[in-house]
């Protein structure tokens, strides 16, 4: 699975996942930036800072914002992972997944709206 990721097929990120996350103190955050270091130019990191900005810039594009277990967590990182693939594919490549996540990290939260 890791090595299909790393040639840019991510079909089988939910199963890699949930495979790794309990090894990683059950923690998405943390298996997004193993992932990232194995693939960067296919896996997107997500943590607190990303979140902060995400639910103050992005509210058409709805995360859960709470999270019950992990499989929620890792549902809600799909779905951000998704929703950056979309942009990327909107703007006809202009973008990247650093890019986007630059700003998103960067930015912190710290908009007022």
């Amino acid at each position: 699975m890791l090595v299909k990721m790393q040639s840019g097929d991510i079909s089988d990120r939910e199963p890699l996942l949930s495979m790794i996350v309990p090894y990683i103190n059950n923690s998405v955050v943390g298996a997004s930036k193993v992932l990232y270091f194995m693939a960067p130019q296919y896996v997107p990191i997500i943590d607190s800072r990303v979140l902060n900005t995400w639910f103050k810039l992005m509210q058409p594009y709805k995360l859960r914002k709470t999270t019950n277990s992990v499989h929620q967590d890792i549902e809600r990182y799909i779905q951000y992972w998704d929703y950056l693939l979309e942009w990327i594919e909107n703007t006809n490549g202009h973008a990247s997944l650093r890019k986007l996540e630059g700003m998103l990290y960067g930015v912190n939260g710290n908009v007022s709206i």
